[in-house]
């Protein structure tokens, strides 16, 4: 009996806080920013939420919607704009009552534009590395034969995804060695193994 007593305060007063905290959202609403969140002319997000010395629990806002991004299976190809209604109003509901205090989930909608863009910009780095990479073995290889060149660019790709996975954004002049100490053997018909 005891413990059913304990739940059920424990349940209004977890009620009256949440009820508390959305009527002062409401009568505090904060606007949107104007400009691109944490880019260079824009603005500090952390800032402009007010959490300028509350970084853990910006970074704890942050998780939570990461995680509901990733919950909600949205593909980090598509952008902010593209996503369907229904997907971002399960994302705002979100268990953060200090997010109620901003007008038409703006925050949220910033971070939801933050993450997505982080594999975006990364799959666009990584395509260029591997095409300039290409081009580079295309210069380098024009004297070998059809198959010796497939293979070449065959070990290239293979290499910057390698090294793209393991250590980040790839080196091309420094892959186009490596592509060059396979080819030695490939190129003199004297060399010895």
């Amino acid at each position: 009996m005891r413990i059913k007593e304990l739940i059920a305060r424990a349940t209004q007063a977890e009620q009256a806080l949440t009820q508390h905290i959305q009527q002062s959202a409401a009568a505090t609403a904060v606007g949107a920013a104007n400009g691109t969140a944490n880019v260079g002319d824009g603005f500090s997000l952390q800032n402009a939420m007010g959490l300028v010395n509350d970084r853990a629990q910006y970074k704890a806002i942050q998780r939570v919607i990461k995680t509901l991004v990733n919950r909600a299976d949205i593909p980090p190809t598509i952008h902010f704009r593209h996503i369907h209604l229904i997907t971002l109003g399960k994302i705002h509901r979100i268990r953060q009552p200090y997010l109620a205090c901003f007008q038409h989930n703006w925050v949220t909608n910033k971070f939801i534009v933050m993450h997505l863009k982080s594999p975006r910009k990364t799959t666009r780095r990584h395509r260029r590395a591997e095409q300039a990479l290409e081009e580079e073995l295309t210069a380098a290889s024009s004297g070998l034969g059809a198959g010796h060149r497939a293979l070449v660019q065959g070990a290239a790709v293979a290499v910057v995804r390698a090294r793209t996975t393991e250590n980040g954004p790839i080196d091309v002049a420094s892959a186009v060695s490596v592509i060059a100490s396979l080819l030695c053997p490939l190129t003199s018909p004297y060399a010895t193994v």
